[in-house]
């Protein structure tokens, strides 16, 4: 088979016009190399395509096209940044390598004709053995694999399992990918080997060809970041040998001395154990501070060979890195360096075209070399290493990363942004400048991303900040100097760095993202996201806002949306009318918000959101009120609903109080029991709030967390979930979780600290599920409940204050001092203190409102009212009551009574609420009995979240011949597109009870009657049900070919959850 490999920069044409018509599915039974001939038509066929549109050319956005399960259950790290390839395409073929849930090495073959995908699994496994704490060498990312290919052979190569270890590498047989097998097999690779010599302190191998193909690698080996030298290797098609580059292969050394910079010091010498003179530091060494740091390591943001020189020619290899100084400081990151070469490595020049370094006379870089850094980031400017890197058109270098934008000797005082760098072709000079509003301190850790260019130098990059992906834009028209920002994919995803398939978007204009999809199960699908770039379409509207009152002003918050850049602001004092615009904000990282300080302090604000991009804008959001006044005697001294998903604060929503707690070493945001939560790592991360008179002194009290575990403490060991409790004299209170999966709950009224009666214990708490936990002190008792019942209750009465200690409070760990004590390692949601017993009766309605018993039954309709106007809704939350319209009346139903609609203009309605729609999965179930058909070419909707096209969530609808379909929109496909319908073909007829299920795991979807399948959607699709604005409605038209339902509908039903096969038929048998 003939290899096309077509150039990026030399068939722009090809490559935007391809982008097109992939999207049609047109070609895509074609050969990818038959494909070719469209060539020639495609520039006018995308002209025909985008005439008319809103947008012009320069105005075009990065557009969902697919996503692609290439496993349903592996290891929760795989994409980490620093491997460059973990995903390559190479003709028909896209390949990919992974750790599964097993902890084997998996490496997948997907087939881009007809989408199949096949893997094989080796017998590579990571280790089991420690890794700090409490960890293994399994929780250690280093521990990632790469992938690489060379033409000239067809050789496939791999790469895993190193963080300063002896090389681990697998290579296939010749022509494993130009001629490539009807199946793979673990036959066609050798044993698991080394092919690097005596060298045997890898990390972070990376494979990468130059313009013609040929492959190399580079790696980093040494004992620890900030101790180690850079390589490069080269292969050799011929002989199937791997050769360090120049015989040497040290491409940049450890070696050099590096000055403080002016008045900055640091707590330790920074001395390199492979450099330190026998006997020990060097002379004239000044203790604690940076100056004579004798050791170090690069940490390379990429090798790219350019498309320079003549047709044989390698082209230009460039490289950019920072230096890292000590492997535990992040801080110690420093500066931004440049070097090329032009004979494939062996000698190099700086930025001004000076040589620097020649492999073969032994002369490596060294970060005393003149003219490497071409832009400033000073040390504890905490610049993120590995960051992205690409090549203009001009092969002209571009830096896509995040610093802060002070100088701050711990992670507390960073303000992280993003930030492109970037080198002029025509004077060398190099560029830097912010890409978002740094106005606002944002988390320390941004998530390391990568940056694509398009034919015409417009940027793509990508991050993942805080679980989603979003895109940074920019046009080469005005020099990259505006930016835009709109998030292309929903929560709640993992990763740090994905890396896109260069040869997809070099070849095809796709761009191709692996990311892990942590689902909220706990199970990570490896999923592969791929975009094109075109015109949009208009954003959904804005969804959970929430509202913060404090003294002079109001706070509102809302989960940005796919595709929005900016948010117009309405505000009204009255909940039906008078909204007007405030403000307009343009889209912050994952949540956005507005402060309106324009309020009277007695007046009750009511405020609606609207998204917006180039293309129009949304219908409002629902409204969201501002909190009443600030009311000094309310009992609710502190609730944190760990819904920010963006901040580096936990927001107390309590009244008054402004009892907000830091994010201490960077826990992470993730999905909650409802909304969002804080995820603890186990290691050193949680949340402290300062000292306040509101959180202790309190005659009696109240304390309400729900906690997920990722594991149970070790042996002797313990969690704190909520502790004001610095040390026995000062302590407040705590709730601990012990290595059993039990706990306890204890106070201190004064000198009694675990006394007599101060703890009360439970049990029962497992990994994997939420549980509702509450201590209470009313006076007399200690008690303590889980999941709203009584678990335990102190051995005898105490009495007094809760002690008014000065410890600050701590979500996930202990502010005392104790060996005993861990960090958590599992996920918090909706904390809560009282100054206050609550009853039974309330901590139930806790419970049953934050999590509704933890259920997924979001809405149940029994119709069992018989009169009345009233639909009830019975499950666990109901929270979705609605009402009879048009006359509608009540008959007798499959089990008690059912809704009887007359087709003219009955149907029952349910208030639009965030419960109905957005979720991961979905059920919705329905009895019906027709009393007659749908006329001819017209559909009754069963039930319908379907008021417009833009806003629709779901829809089961039933059509004149009596058979009908089961139809989703999600965030990534647009409703009635391939593979969102699932159609049935039994034909429904009048006077008979059906049982009509519809059902979405997050890839297929699927519709059942009485119990058995019927019918699934024609190809996987992806995303969250839409959370739209529409109301739900039973038996209602929304469009000019759907009728009122005629007929009865009884015990409908809506879960957040696809119900299996098994469950169905159950549901169905029980009546």
């Amino acid at each position: 088979m003939t290899t096309v490999q077509v150039s990026f920069y030399s068939q722009q044409s090809r490559w935007r016009s391809f982008a097109c018509m992939k999207r049609t599915g047109g070609i895509d039974r074609m050969k990818r190399n038959d494909k070719l001939f469209i060539v020639l038509l495609m520039p006018l066929i995308a002209i025909l395509l985008l005439a008319g549109s809103v947008s012009a050319a320069g105005e075009q956005r990065a557009i969902h096209e697919q996503d692609v399960m290439v496993d349903d259950q592996v290891h929760y790290w795989n994409t980490a940044g620093w491997d460059r390839s973990k995903l390559i395409t190479y003709d028909n073929y896209q390949y990919t390598v992974y750790w599964d849930s097993d902890y084997k090495l998996v490496l997948a073959r997907r087939n881009l004709i007809n989408e199949d995908i096949q893997s094989i699994k080796f017998d590579d496994e990571l280790p089991g053995t420690p890794y700090g704490g409490n960890q293994t060498q399994r929780d250690n990312s280093h521990r990632n694999a790469a992938i690489g290919i060379s033409p000239a052979d067809g050789t496939l190569h791999l790469s895993f399992d190193h963080h300063a270890d002896p090389m681990k590498y697998k290579v296939s047989r010749a022509d494993f990918i130009t001629n490539p097998p009807a199946v793979i097999s673990v036959s066609d690779f050798g044993s698991t080997t080394s092919v690097v010599g005596s060298l045997d302190k890898i990390t972070y191998p990376r494979f990468f060809n130059d313009k013609n193909g040929k492959l190399y690698m580079s790696f980093r080996n040494g004992p620890s970041a900030g101790d180690a030298d850079s390589y490069l290797f080269k292969y050799d098609s011929g002989s199937g040998a791997w050769s360090p580059v120049a015989g040497a292969g040290m491409v940049i050394s450890r070696a050099g001395v590096i000055s403080a910079p002016s008045g900055r010091t640091a707590p330790y010498d920074v001395i390199c154990e492979s450099q330190k003179p026998q006997g020990g530091n060097p002379p004239n060494d000044p203790p604690n501070d940076y100056e004579h740091s004798y050791c170090r390591s690069a940490y390379e943001h990429d090798y790219v060979f350019d498309s320079s020189g003549s047709a044989g020619s390698p082209g230009r290899l460039h490289v950019t890195w920072t230096w890292r100084e000590q492997y535990d400081d992040n801080s110690l990151d420093s500066g931004v360096y440049y070097m090329y070469s032009d004979d494939s490595g062996v000698t190099w020049y700086n930025n001004s075209g000076v040589q620097i370094a020649d492999l073969q006379a032994n002369d490596p870089i060294r970060i005393d070399d003149p003219g490497l850094m071409v832009v400033s980031a000073p040390q504890e400017s905490w610049i993120i290493n590995n960051g992205g890197f690409a090549l203009d058109s001009n092969n002209q270098p571009h830096i896509f990363t995040a610093r802060s934008t002070v100088l701050a000797s711990d992670a507390a005082g960073t303000n992280m942004h993003n930030i492109h760098y970037w080198r002029d072709a025509s004077t060398g000079a190099w560029h830097s400048q912010y890409m978002e509003s740094t106005a606002e301190p944002l988390l320390f850790w941004r998530t390391r991303g990568d940056i694509a260019i398009a034919p015409n130098d417009d940027i793509y990059a990508y991050s993942l900040y805080k679980n989603a992906l979003y895109i940074y834009q920019a046009s080469a028209s005005d020099n990259w100097s505006t930016w835009k920002q709109y998030a292309i994919s929903e929560t709640f995803m993992s990763g740090d760095g994905m890396k896109y398939d260069l040869s997809r978007w070099k070849n095809d204009g796709i761009l191709s993202i692996p990311v892990l999809d942590k689902r909220e199960d706990g199970v990570t699908k490896y999923v592969i996201k791929e975009y094109r770039i075109g015109v949009t379409t208009e954003p959904p509207a804005p969804r959970q806002l929430a509202s913060l009152r404090e003294a002079g002003k109001i706070t509102v918050r809302w989960d940005n949306t796919l595709r929005a850049e900016q948010y117009d602001v309405y505000r009204s004092t009255s909940i039906d009318s008078g909204f007007s615009k405030m403000a307009t904000v343009y889209t912050q990282s994952l949540r956005s918000k507005y402060e309106d300080t324009a309020i009277n302090g007695s007046t009750t604000y009511f405020y609606k959101i609207k998204a917006v991009n180039n293309e129009g804008e949304s219908p409002f959001s629902d409204y969201v009120s501002s909190v009443a006044p600030c009311n000094s005697s309310d009992s609710l001294k502190g609730h944190w609903r760990m819904d920010e998903l963006a901040e580096n604060t936990a927001l107390d929503y309590s009244s008054c109080n402004g009892n907000h707690g830091a994010l201490i070493n960077q826990p992470g945001w993730a999905k909650g029991v409802r909304e969002g939560a804080v995820s603890f790592n186990g290691a050193n991360s949680y949340i402290e709030v300062p000292d306040s008179s509101s959180l202790d002194g309190m005659n009696a009290l109240t304390v309400s967390v729900w906690v997920n575990l990722a594991k149970i403490p070790a042996p002797g060991k313990s969690y704190v979930l909520v502790g004001k409790d610095a040390s026995s004299s000062q302590a407040s209170y705590r709730l601990a979780i012990n290595a059993s999966g039990g706990g306890h709950f204890v106070v201190n009224t004064g000198g009694n600290w675990y006394g007599a009666g101060t703890k009360a214990e439970f049990t029962g708490l497992v990994p994997g599920v939420w549980h509702h936990i509450v201590g209470v002190y009313d006076g007399t008792n200690v008690k303590v409940y889980i999941n709203g019942s009584l678990q335990g209750i102190g051995t005898q009465p105490i009495s007094g204050a809760i002690v008014n200690g000065t410890s600050p409070l701590r979500l996930g760990f202990s502010a005392a001092s104790s060996a005993d004590i861990q960090v958590l390692n599992g996920r918090m949601d909706e904390v809560r203190i009282y100054n206050r017993a609550l009853s039974v009766t309330e901590i139930n309605e806790l419970y049953e409102i934050a999590g509704c018993g933890s259920d997924s039954l979001i809405g149940h309709w029994r119709m069992d009212e018989a009169s009345g106007s009233t639909v009830t809704d019975s499950s666990p939350c109901g929270t979705n009551s609605g009402i009879l319209r048009g006359g509608a009346g009540w008959m007798n139903g499959k089990s008690g009574s059912a809704v009887s609609l007359n087709g003219v203009d009955d149907y029952a309605e349910i208030p639009n609420h965030n419960s109905l729609g957005g979720m991961s999965a979905l059920t919705v179930s329905a009895w019906v009995k027709l009393d007659q058909l749908p006329s001819s070419g017209k559909y009754f909707t069963v039930v319908g979240k379907d008021q417009s096209g833009s806003e629709a969530s779901y829809r089961i609808a039933i059509g004149s011949n009596g058979a009908g379909h089961f139809v989703v929109s999600t965030t990534d496909n647009y409703w009635y597109t391939a593979g969102t319908q699932a159609n049935f073909t039994t034909a429904l007829s009048p006077g008979t009870w059906y049982y009509i299920t519809g059902t979405y795991d997050g890839t297929t979807v699927k519709v059942y009657i009485n119990g058995l399948l019927q019918g699934s959607g024609s190809q996987a699709i992806s995303g969250r049900i839409v959370n739209g604005t529409s109301p739900l409605r039973i038996g209602y038209p929304t469009s000019s070919n759907i009728g009122y339902f005629k007929g009865a509908v009884d015990d409908v039903r809506i879960y957040d959850k696809a119900l299996t096969g098994a469950e169905i038929t159950a549901s169905y048998q029980s009546y």
